[in-house]
């Protein structure tokens, strides 16, 4: 399940406090996950993929903007209307800012 591999642990982990730090770690990214959820519902489609675009370059695989893309196209794309005329053009729009954001970290780390 997609939940639990963002709530282990690493095995490289060895001590209490690298231990609170990955849990705050994973707070902060379930905390992130629904102010983006609520941003689907009640912002601007903007102001969601801004949101999500900061997200992906703080979190490591931050996946979640992929599903945000999808729920974006689902609740409020329609075929040739809108931008570029495209029905999954949110969907589309964090992929790339997906593949970006893992280029961009590799490329700094």
């Amino acid at each position: 399940m997609l939940g639990a591999y963002f709530l282990e642990i690493p095995d490289q982990v060895r001590n209490d406090s690298e231990k609170q730090l990955c849990m705050s770690q994973t707070i902060t990214r379930i905390i992130t996950d629904i102010v983006l959820l609520l941003c689907v519902f009640f912002a601007p489609w903007w102001i969601t993929l801004l949101l999500g675009s900061v997200a992906a370059f703080f979190f490591r695989s931050f996946i979640e903007i992929i599903i945000v893309g999808l729920l974006l196209d689902l609740l409020f794309g329609a075929p040739g209307v809108g931008t570029f005329s495209l029905p999954i053009i949110h969907t589309i729009i964090t992929l790339v800012i997906y593949g970006v954001s893992v280029f961009i970290r590799a490329r700094v780390r």
